[in-house]
């Protein structure tokens, strides 16, 4: 990620992230990172319990908080919440 913080473009990037049920450590560190209007990430949020750590719920609600991120599920459809269950993949675009 500090690669990503560093690079000097100004185009859009997409981020592909798939970090096996660690996204609860990961969103905090993502006001940093999209920062361009335009960035987008795939996030695939992991079951409840993964690898001891899934919380696809609170990561969620967290990313929603932060109202320069839209929060769509892969493929554009709106959402407003995820299936604790499930693996979900997300699409997270900065404003």
């Amino acid at each position: 990620m500090d690669i990503v913080r560093q690079s000097e473009t100004t185009k859009p990037i997409l981020l592909k992230i798939d970090v096996e049920g660690f996204e609860r450590s990961l969103v905090p560190a993502m006001k940093g990172v999209l920062a361009p209007a335009g960035s987008s990430a795939v996030i695939e949020l992991h079951p409840f319990g993964f690898n001891g750590l899934g919380d696809p719920q609170f990561c969620f609600e967290q990313l929603k908080a932060q109202s320069r991120f839209e929060i769509r599920a892969l493929g554009g459809a709106p959402i407003d919440r995820v299936d604790p269950g499930a693996f979900t993949q997300i699409e997270v675009n900065c404003l």
